[in-house]
């Protein structure tokens, strides 16, 4: 069962990761080079460009889930949303 808690660490979570996948595909759009990939190869552990990746993409799933519900919740008229920010 998700507590309030668990669902705050959550969100900080996804943030975090979104943040910073956005912060490496802004690196390479403007470079042209691969933090994660780069970062992966130089400690030897190639797979983890993989569960990287996972982990910002699993975030941008939750966060989307999370704005579809609050969108959801608005636009039936509850009237308090600071419950679903």
């Amino acid at each position: 069962m998700i507590t309030a808690k668990n669902e705050a660490i959550l969100h900080l979570l996804s943030e975090f990761f979104l943040i910073f996948g956005g912060l490496v595909w802004g690196v390479l759009g403007m470079t042209g080079y691969n933090l994660i990939s780069r970062s992966a190869r130089m400690i030897g552990v190639p797979t983890l460009t993989r569960v990287i990746y996972l982990m910002i993409g699993l975030a941008a799933g939750l966060m989307l889930m999370r704005f579809i519900y609050r969108t959801r919740s608005c636009l039936v008229g509850e009237t308090n949303v600071s419950t679903y920010i």
